[in-house]
Parts: structure tokens; sequence; C-alpha cells
């Protein structure tokens, strides 16, 4: 039986025993006649945990009481009440209930909560491995769910990780669990509340949104990111970036696009890759939102306003390897290198049509200029094909399901721009 708010580690260590009981004790007093604190479930770097029992609604309930070494410091005090508060303002079935908030005879803050019965989803990924796409859809799109919900009271969780998501052991639902780094946005009545300063960044360095490792302004959108990365762990037991330390971790949220997710993952699924790809983007306003990504997720679709692909889309779920080809090139924007290269290719055309070719004794320049410009298109379009354009310029081939498939496409690309660059110079030198 595991307490909603994450993989904890446990409040009653031998050390401290005596010092939880006293904690019991006075949380007991703070609770009154109408609860029965009954065990200590476990507890995190800043709270402990318990289990107890409403008497009067007959029904147990989780009590979250922040840490007495934490609780001096007064700026965790009012971020941990501020918790309280949010999460209680958040209505969502995907969200545990808040029931009260109080402080104990000695001022640590409390807060009661609904009680679920399960998992954290860190423990089941542990346990069973990858998730599937199905169920990964699922998972997620509970979580958008309540991240809209949440994006919607002016709340930000900031730290969306596996061991925040509780797994309800009878429904399977999916549970989005402490909102202690939540920060209130700034607006109106409430930008007084905001307790993380600029330039401090919240959260598990490992599902950070690149503004979050900048230590900028966190928006909604920094919610979208950290999806985007669980989700991608769900699918493949890593992150997508093939980081093996947190360092490097940190610098590839900043810089490096991520990897593509395997096929053997995914399946025929290749809408839900695309939507994993859409959240993880560097840019936040190229993100999706979270009810977006909501709406996505449980429509099958791509979390993008453009529906004019879904008829591309059923037709190469037939032929997955083209599928993942086609995908490629979108992602690598080989269309913009192209509509770039006719800029240059039609007026050099025009030059050598009408200002060289009437010249004698440069007719080597002119037909020089047309091998050039016919057969640097096939280039172009079989370069943007292997390789991924983006703002930062060039980028390494991605790596797909397997490298044997990236390989042939490299070596079958360089044959094409050879025969066709060999064919326009036959043809014009003829």
């Amino acid at each position: 039986m595991t307490e909603a708010t994450g993989s904890f580690e446990d409040p009653m260590q031998p050390n401290s025993v005596k010092e939880g009981d006293v904690l019991q004790a006075s949380l007991a007093d703070a609770l009154g006649a109408d609860f029965e604190v009954l065990r200590p479930l476990g507890g995190g770097a800043t709270s402990h945990v318990y289990l107890a029992r409403e008497i009067t609604l007959r029904r147990l309930v989780a009590v979250k009481v922040l840490r007495k070494d934490v609780g001096e410091n007064e700026t965790a005090r009012a971020r941990f009440e501020r918790e309280a508060h949010a999460a209680a303002g958040i209505r969502h079935p995907n969200v545990p209930a808040i029931h009260r908030i109080g402080r104990t005879a000695s001022g640590l803050p409390f807060m009661v909560q609904e009680f679920i019965e399960g998992r954290t989803l860190a423990d089941r990924m542990e346990a069973m491995g990858a998730l599937g796409p199905q169920e990964t859809r699922r998972i997620v799109g509970e979580l958008a769910a309540a991240l809209s919900a949440s994006h919607a009271r002016g709340v930000i969780h900031r730290d969306v990780r596996p061991d925040n998501v509780l797994i309800e052991q009878n429904t399977e639902r999916a549970f989005l669990m402490d909102f202690g780094t939540a920060a209130v946005r700034e607006t109106g009545a409430e930008s007084g509340a905001r307790l993380t300063r600029a330039g401090e960044s919240v959260g598990d360095p490992l599902y950070a949104s690149p503004e979050q490792v900048r230590g900028e302004k966190v928006t909604p959108q920094a919610d979208v990111y950290s999806v985007g990365v669980l989700a991608y762990e769900m699918l493949t037991l890593s992150n997508p970036y093939g980081s093996r330390s947190q360092g490097e971790l940190l610098s590839a949220h900043l810089g490096s696009e991520p990897k593509e997710i395997p096929w053997r993952a995914i399946g025929n699924d290749q809408a839900l890759g695309e939507i994993v790809r859409r959240c993880l983007n560097k840019e936040p306003s190229r993100r999706p939102t979270a009810e977006e990504l909501r709406r996505a997720l449980s429509s099958g679709g791509s979390a993008t306003h453009d529906t004019g692909h879904g008829r591309e889309g059923d037709i190469l779920a037939t032929f997955p390897k083209l599928a993942e080809s086609f995908a490629r090139m979108r992602r690598g924007r080989g269309y913009r290198l192209t509509a770039a290269y006719g800029f240059v290719a039609v007026p050099a055309l025009a030059f050598a049509y009408y200002i060289l070719a009437p010249w004698s004794g440069v007719e080597w320049l002119h037909q020089a200029v047309v091998i050039a410009v016919l057969s640097g298109f096939p280039v172009v379009m079989i370069g943007s094909w292997l390789y991924g354009f983006t703002e930062r310029g060039g980028q390494k081939p991605e790596q797909t399901s397997t490298g044997t498939h990236v390989r042939w496409m490299r070596i079958v690309g360089v044959v094409l721009v050879l025969l066709l660059a060999g064919a326009a110079g036959f043809v014009l030198l003829r």
C-alpha cells in the first residue's frame, strides 16, 4: 500500500523513531477526535505522510505534515501551505481531493487529503518494465487532463515525474501528486504569493524543461515538456537524449534534439511519437497546451492544429519503415531547405540562360551552372531525407528502430545522389 505522494523514504528510521512518535502524537492532537492516526505511510525530503481514519465518515485519509527540520524555514512553511491551497482548488478525478488544512501545536503545517491505494509509476516501471503505447496514451492523457485543470486555476506543477504519479490499485487510474513546488502565476492578487525567486530552478532536473534549467520564468508549457520526457521514459525506460549523467542530460535539455522512439516501443502508433516529439520542443510556444495534449491523446491523433495528414498517416501505417522516413523528413524541415534552394536555383538558371548562353566562348561556364543547379536539387532533397535541418543548422542522422536501417538509407542516398548528378551532367554535355 503506497500513499499518493510518490516514492518515499521511511520517516521512522531507528534514529528518528522517538521524533516520529512525538510528531504522530502532535498530529493526532491537532486533528482532534474526528481522526485517528493509524501509522506512518512514508516520507520524503520535505514531509512525512501518515495514514489516518476519519471516524465520522468512516474513510481512510492521508495526512501530509512538513518535516521539523524543513518547517523551521518560513518560506518552506508558506510553500507547503500554498501547495495545499492550490491543490484544494483543483477539482479533478486525476488529482486527489484536499479535505483539511491546519498546523500542529509546534507550528508545522499539515493537510488531510484523499487516500489512494496503489503504487507510483516509478515503482510500476521498475517492476514491470516499459509500458505499451496504448497504456502510455491512457496514463499520459490522464496526466494531461489533470494539468489542464491545474493550469486553468493558474497553478503550474513544475515537478512532473514518475515518483509524483500514482496508479490506483483497483481502477488503474493515474493521479498527479505533490503540488509542493507548484508556482502560482504572477497575476492579480496572486503576484505576491510567488515564492520561487527568479533564477531558482525547482523540480527534478531529469524532467526539467529548458527554461527551468536556465532558471527563467516558468509557464504551464514547462509541465508539458516534463510530460514529454516522462512519456518517452514510459515507452523506452530511458531518457530522450541517451544521456548517462545528470550533467549531460541538463546540457541535452538545452541544446540537443530528442532521439527517435524505437519502432519496437511504439508499434503502429506513429501519432503518439509525434505527440511526444512536440512536447519536447525547446521553444515553449511550439509545444501543445495540456488541453491540446489531452484531446490529442484521447482522440488518437497528434497534438497539432493541422488536421490535413490523417489520410496520409492511414496509408503509411501499412508501411512502417516508409512512414518513419517521411516523419523524419518532416522533422528535419527539408521542405524549408528545398524552398530556400529554389530561391537560389531559379535566379541561377535565369542568369545562365539569359546572360551566359548568348556569350561565345563561355559555353563551359553555362553548362557548369546548369549542371550544378540541376544536380544540386536531388542532393538537397536526399540530404534533407538523411539529415535534419533545424534552427540550429544541420543535425546528425536520427537513429530509427534499427541501426542497419539507417546505414542502408545513407548508402542508398549517396548512390542516388551520384546517379542523378551523373545523369544530369551526361544529358547536358551530349
